[in-house]
């Protein structure tokens, strides 16, 4: 199986005081958080990862390499749109290279090791998307800006960062089959170009299956406050 990384976006919210350098390469416990990210994954078991970059894509490409040293291989896919389109366009320039299942994650999602081995042999084999789903719904860090779900048994009903009615939280990490860019492309054409709209499509077919993390730990770090949060309360997983 492939593990497909969106790293391609600005970091406009933990880029503040000048600051100007991709968010994946940010810091904690020694480690650029894409790093974290892929080791996660090797642990898991797979060891074959593409990276979609954007954003200073050199500075990325230079401080990761080919994945040798981590014992693994890196290809890099570049979206030359990260700044007019939204992130489903990043997953959506993957094609040629997703003819089969596989895992995407985002380069700033941080896991228990266990909630992401515990998610690869869940969805092995398995013929349906799945999308990670957090039912520990108060201890999100920004439950504002999260993507809510609501889900109902085990199959996305309705996922978007603003519904009112939601029970779970959109973790960041799915498992794909090739048939979820068929259903980019139809998000693409009502204007949607955000991997949320593709998610939407399935799920109206009742297509897209979720998978809780039960008491599993994670970060989205999308600011300053949340990668002091990630340093603060993850001393135990890392």
């Amino acid at each position: 199986m492939k593990v497909l990384i969106v790293a391609a976006g600005k970091g406009e919210r933990i880029n503040v005081d000048g600051e100007r350098k991709p968010k994946p390469l940010y810091h904690c416990f020694d480690k650029y958080l894409i790093e974290h990210v892929i080791e996660n994954f090797k642990k898991a078991g797979i060891n074959e990862f593409y990276i979609v970059v954007g954003f200073m894509a050199e500075h990325i490409k230079t401080a990761l390499g080919d994945g040798s040293k981590y014992g693994i291989k890196i290809s890099y896919i570049h979206n030359l749109e990260f700044d007019t389109k939204a992130n489903g366009w990043s997953v959506y320039v993957s094609k040629e290279f997703m003819g089969e299942p596989f895992i995407l994650t985002m380069s700033d999602h941080i896991f228990q090791p266990e909630v992401i081995q515990e998610f690869v042999s869940f969805v092995s084999g398995k013929s349906n998307c799945y999308l990670c789903t957090d039912k520990k719904i108060k201890e999100n860090t920004d439950i504002d800006d999260a993507t809510k779900v609501y889900e109902e048994d085990g199959k996305i009903v309705n996922i978007n960062k603003k519904l009112d009615q939601f029970n779970s939280i959109d973790c960041g990490v799915f498992y794909l089959t090739p048939k979820f860019f068929n259903a980019l492309e139809s998000a693409q054409l009502k204007g949607d170009f955000s991997i949320t709209g593709g998610v939407k499509e399935l799920a109206s077919n009742g297509e897209f299956l979720t998978h809780d993390v039960k008491e599993g730990k994670w970060i989205d770090v999308d600011t300053r406050e949340e990668l002091i949060y990630l340093k603060e309360n993850f001393k135990d997983v890392f």
